[in-house]
């Protein structure tokens, strides 16, 4: 049944890793083929070539003279290749493990897709592509989601459109997919009439998140006061509707401290920030976000009537307010108005996904500033949290996040936090992260990276990101040179073979 495919025999020594082929004369072999060794010790070998090299005796580089008639030394000429073993086959299932070396002199064939359709190697697979040589449509561990996945790759390798076809094979095999769509061009347009899209123009942040928001506008990270009193007077806006009179009293009345003790802690002791937020969450968790209508005006009012009764500086305030003033006005980086009159909560939007008959959510969050879209996805990936927390059950969601280095990166505040939880605890509750970004090394976040359990790989930017992803991920022997357009090394728990295997995914989407 192989003789048409027949490459040659195994020679030199052979090892549990690596045996070398005599390739037979004029046939036709190329990296990354899969072969199958027939070998005399009863087992059948599945391992894939990964260098091919020509040699002849009469040519060597140490004969100190040249020969003569060099068309007759040609006949002398002979290639091998070296193949990587990825285990072995047992009837018609595949194990991943090597027990003995094969016989030297055991014939080598190239794999047909046929052989290789009828292996059983994972259950209930996923497919995005095929294998580049064959044509094998590779079968891929759908529970290696839980332990996250990247997508890396160049401008243009095709990422998207291998993100497409992931996201479409997870319904298919019944998880729930969330995306977030940072370009709303690489996934809303392909999605709008197949699964729920939800405009970033939809969705109101929560109070946290427009504090963070308004915190990251006015470039207030370093300045802890300056933060506390921001994200004391977004709650207290929330809570207050944005009146001024409401607002200044429950502040007040939200501790035992007087106006007076309020400002006498500023010189004798520590102001209660934290008991004082406590109160005020307390209190926020209970109102409606869809009633709240924000006003630049009015919140700047607040905030300087919060610095004030909390014993701040008065050029505190001014400064605080001419920022705002900066970032609403003249800069156009701030518009709390924005937030007013919107459909969903991240809460609904967690609600609807987690329903029995929704499949997938694409959210377009390509409208909103960089700190709004940082919010939105803190939001909701905090809510799936407290589903978790709260029921204490898996909730079986992939997280799509493309351009994840705009979310993902050290400075990505505060979406980076919520993240790099899912991507240190997600596993156990089948909370998976795809992240999809051009260069994994630099571009996420180390706490992130680390736990990543496996990568599609396109062609990269340089050969450093080959040698700093090879440190976390096994990518050794792999030949990205010969990767275009389309073509991914598939690496780690997603792969079935312990090493990274090239496919070319499927065409559409």
């Amino acid at each position: 049944m192989y003789s048409d495919l027949y490459i040659g025999p195994l020679v030199g020594s052979t090892s549990t890793n690596q045996v070398t082929v005599r390739i037979k004369d004029k046939m036709d072999v190329n990296l990354e083929d899969l072969v199958l060794i027939v070998s005399k010790n009863k087992y059948r070998y599945l391992g894939v070539v990964i260098k091919i090299f020509e040699d002849n005796p009469l040519l060597s580089s140490r004969l100190p003279d040249i020969p003569r008639d060099i068309d007759s030394v040609y006949a002398m000429s002979y290639m091998n290749a070296i193949v990587s073993l990825l285990g072995i086959i047992r009837e018609k299932v595949f194990e991943p493990m090597i027990p003995v070396p094969p016989s030297t002199g055991s014939p080598v064939y190239r794999v047909n897709k046929k052989l290789l359709g009828e292996l059983n190697i994972i259950n209930n697979p996923m497919y995005i592509g095929f294998h580049k040589f064959s044509g094998w449509s590779v079968p891929l561990n759908p529970d290696a989601v839980n332990y996250h996945l990247a997508i890396v790759g160049r401008t243009g390798c095709g990422k998207s459109h291998a993100v497409r076809i992931l996201i479409d094979e997870l319904v298919r095999i019944g998880r729930k997919v969330i995306v977030f769509d940072h370009s709303g061009r690489d996934y809303v347009p392909f999605f709008k009439d197949k699964y729920i899209v939800i405009s970033d123009r939809e969705i109101i942040p929560n109070i946290s998140s427009i504090a963070s928001i308004i915190t990251s506008a006015l470039g207030v990270y370093q300045d802890s006061y300056s933060r506390d009193y921001i994200e004391i007077a977004t709650y207290l806006y929330s809570i207050s509707g944005g009146d001024i009179g409401e607002a200044e009293k429950l502040l007040k009345s939200i501790s035992s401290l007087s106006f007076k003790s309020f400002k006498k802690n500023i010189i004798g002791e520590t102001i209660p920030f934290q008991e004082i937020m406590k109160e005020l969450e307390e209190v926020a968790s209970k109102i409606d976000l869809n009633k709240i209508i924000w006003d630049n005006h009015r919140f700047y009012q607040i905030l300087a009537s919060t610095i004030n009764i909390m014993g701040g500086r008065g050029t505190t305030m001014i400064k605080m307010v001419l920022k705002l003033i900066k970032s609403a006005f003249i800069e156009g980086r701030l518009n709390l108005n924005r937030f007013s009159n919107r459909k969903y909560t991240a809460k609904k939007i967690a609600e609807i996904l987690l329903n029995k008959d929704t499949k997938c959510i694409v959210l377009d969050i390509s409208n909103e500033t960089i700190e709004v879209r940082r919010g939105i996805v803190s939001d909701i990936l905090d809510r799936l949290w407290f589903e978790i927390e709260e029921k204490l059950r898996e909730i079986n969601v992939a997280v799509i996040i493309d351009e994840a280095q705009n979310y993902a990166s050290d400075t990505s505040f505060p979406s980076k936090y919520l993240i790099a939880r899912t991507a240190r605890e997600g596993r156990k509750w089948r909370f998976g992260l795809i992240l999809a970004s051009q260069r994994w090394i630099s571009d996420l976040d180390t706490e992130i990276r680390s736990n990543i359990g496996s990568i599609i790989m396109g062609p990269l930017q340089t050969m450093n990101d080959l040698k700093e992803i090879s440190g976390i991920i096994n990518i050794y022997d792999i030949n990205p040179n010969i990767m275009g357009r389309g073509d991914f090394y598939i690496a780690g728990l997603l792969n079935p073979f312990n090493r990274p295997i090239l496919i070319h995914t499927f065409p559409g989407k």
